[in-house]
């Protein structure tokens, strides 16, 4: 089901002629509470992608104070692989850190923000 959810939402970006993909949501994969942080996936190095994820993760982080996570290469997720455009998967904080929960519960605007903010500074 999920990888159905992900070619469609692929194929969704390509046939509207998008420049850019963002996928994003909250990480809940993490058992550990002590986890936490932001974190945003590229397919490769070096490239507009890779750029666009450093900018969008330095607002998140600027924004809403959580932990700088990185930018990270994982070139076998589908949704990176996949689209004709540049594309980054944004793991906004974990759900399984009462900080990082605390802060998705009560600013969700400023994750927002924080992405908009590194998208208009990657364009300027």
């Amino acid at each position: 089901h999920e990888q159905r959810d992900q070619s469609r939402r692929t194929r969704a970006g390509s046939q509207r002629l998008a420049c850019r993909l963002l996928h994003q949501h909250p990480l809940q994969r993490e058992r550990k509470s002590a986890v936490n942080g932001t974190e945003v996936y590229v397919y490769r190095e070096n490239t507009q992608a890779y750029w666009l994820a450093q900018h969008v993760l330095n607002g998140i982080v600027q924004r809403t104070g959580t932990r700088n996570n990185g930018v990270r290469v994982r070139p076998g997720l589908y949704v990176l692989r996949r689209t004709k455009m540049p594309a980054i998967l944004v793991e906004l904080a974990y759900l399984t850190n009462a900080q990082d929960a605390l802060r998705l519960e009560t600013d969700p605007f400023g994750f927002a923000q924080g992405i908009m903010n590194g998208i208009l500074e990657y364009f300027a």
